[in-house]
């Protein structure tokens, strides 16, 4: 399951069932493995067998929330949480559900008031847990000084080495390069390489620095990146790795100007996506957005306007898959506005260029775009 292998994932857990093996960790993974893939009446029906035979157990409750949560439907997800809740008060598990549900939503005092209270938190996971969600809700207010400070402090949560403070560097790096800062992008990468060493966010590094190289003009160090995770991943045999190698040959072909290329890669990376993203994983995030978005910009610039923006409306409408991702996920509606406008379709541009002002307008990240949002919107009529 953590290999993303989640078909023999699930075929091994329902086998476990099947030999009479009722650990609680089989349900809450076997559900997500359903999620993941997209059989949600399968989930459903395990989590409802499960609920009958421990009615009052706390952790089904939990479990329920997360597997509605991934199938969208958010009522009943809350709903659950509720009664996880009121079986036992103060769970940080809920807490930090409640929190995600809050994001898609848009209830962000909300989710606000569960990041800080997360952040004060004496477990160091679930310290650096509520830092992070504070990052990415300062960057959904357009925030992006207070978003990456935030997210770089929350390191402190693991004062030393260790796979989960690279993880929170590759999401620093990621920040750092979607705001156009690859040198300070690059030093996380680095860093997180030496931090888990032979772990998922030191293979992930490889990614943003090669990035971050490529963004500097240093193509050769690009190159070499790339082919370092192309081994990576003729080891591991998985998909995550191969994923990302497709991904970043993608996004550099698409920065060195050849958008068919481009586009192509960017298409085998999103083959290998799972129908849905889980989280599942503590060392990584599902990587969708970055994918569609990517995607997005590839059939644009080789001008398939259609193609763009189809991959820019599966961003803009994802849901929990969007919520670590929310500078990919704002601008998205911008550029899925323009392309509206281009093609005449005047009210779907004034709903994603207003979606995007009531993200960013107040805020310190791309005022070029929202001045020009502004000015389009009061040509289009408001």
């Amino acid at each position: 399951s953590f290999l993303q292998l989640y078909e023999p994932a699930i075929q091994h857990y329902e086998e476990l069932l099947r030999r009479g093996y009722r650990y609680d960790g089989v349900y809450n993974a076997l559900a997500t493995m359903y999620a993941a893939v997209g059989r949600f009446q399968a989930g459903d029906e395990l989590l409802a067998a499960w609920s009958r035979r421990q009615p009052e157990s706390w952790s089904v409750a939990l479990v329920q929330a997360l597997f509605f949560e991934k199938w969208g439907r958010l009522d009943d997800a809350a709903a659950a949480l509720d009664r996880a809740e009121d079986l036992r008060p103060g769970s940080p598990f809920v807490a930090g559900t409640r929190l995600r549900l809050g994001i898609v939503h848009g209830d962000w005092p909300a989710a606000r008031s569960l990041a800080r209270g997360l952040a004060a938190s004496d477990s160091p996971f679930w310290r650096w847990y509520g830092g992070t969600q504070e990052a990415y809700l300062a960057l959904y207010r357009g925030r992006a000084g207070e978003g990456v400070a935030r997210m770089v402090e929350s390191l402190a949560a693991f004062p030393e080495p260790e796979p989960l403070r690279g993880a929170g560097r590759c999401r620093a790096a990621s920040l750092l390069l979607a705001l156009d800062r690859p040198a300070a992008a690059l030093a996380q990468a680095e860093a997180a390489r030496e931090d888990a060493p032979g772990d998922w966010p030191a293979w992930e590094a490889h990614y943003w620095a090669a990035l971050a190289h490529q963004r500097l003009g240093e193509e050769a160090a690009a190159d070499r990146l790339a082919a370092e995770l192309a081994e990576i991943a003729e080891r591991t045999r998985g998909p995550i790795e191969e994923r990302w190698h497709h991904h970043l040959v993608g996004a550099l072909a698409l920065a060195r100007g050849d958008a068919a290329a481009a586009a192509r890669e960017l298409e085998h990376a999103q083959d290998l996506l799972a129908p849905r993203g889980v989280l599942w994983h503590r060392h990584r995030l599902p990587d969708h957005v970055q994918v569609w978005y990517d995607l997005a910009a590839a059939r644009h610039a080789a001008g398939d306007a259609a193609g763009a923006e189809r991959w820019y409306r599966r961003v803009t409408e994802s849901d929990t898959e969007r919520v670590e991702f929310p500078v990919e996920y704002v601008r998205s509606h911008y550029l899925l506005g323009r392309l509206l406008e281009a093609r005449g379709d005047r009210a779907g541009a004034r709903e994603a260029y207003r979606a995007f002002l009531g993200f960013w307008a107040e805020g310190d990240v791309d005022r070029e775009r929202v001045e020009d949002t502004r000015a389009r919107l009061s040509r289009l009529g408001g």
